[in-house]
Parts: C-alpha cells; structure tokens; sequence
C-alpha cells in the first residue's frame, strides 16, 4: 500500500520519484528481512529471491506487450 501511494504522488509531482524508488526498495528488504527471520534460513531466501526477480521482471515486459498487433 505505501508502495502504490508513494508511486501515485511520485506521478502527481515527479520531485518525489526518489521518494518512490526508496520506499520500494524499502520495502522489498523488509520483506526479505521478514522471510529470513520466518525461515531462518538466510541462504535459502537469497536463493530464492535471485531466482524470482529475473522471473517477475521478464513476466512484467510480457505484460506491456500488445495482446494483438494492428492489422495492415
């Protein structure tokens, strides 16, 4: 929620873009943090984590991409 919130304000007033950036990266470590304290298993969530993000980021290109290509 504070992510959307800070990336909401960050459109209205693009000065506090850095602000967005941070908070997003904020919150990524805390949930980081969370798991390794929930799994106690630091490594695992490492590993974890470094094989996810690739996943979400290739996910999120194939989301922007058109569904159907404008015919001729």
């Amino acid at each position: 929620m504070f992510i959307a919130a800070t990336q909401l304000a960050a459109a209205a007033h693009p000065l506090l873009r850095p602000l967005a950036t941070t908070v997003a990266y904020t919150a990524g470590r805390s949930a980081d943090e969370s798991a390794a304290d929930c799994t106690g298993d630091r490594e695992r969530v490492v590993s974890t984590v470094g094989k996810a993000t690739p996943a979400a980021q290739r996910a999120r290109t194939r989301s922007r991409t058109p569904a159907a290509a404008p015919g001729p």
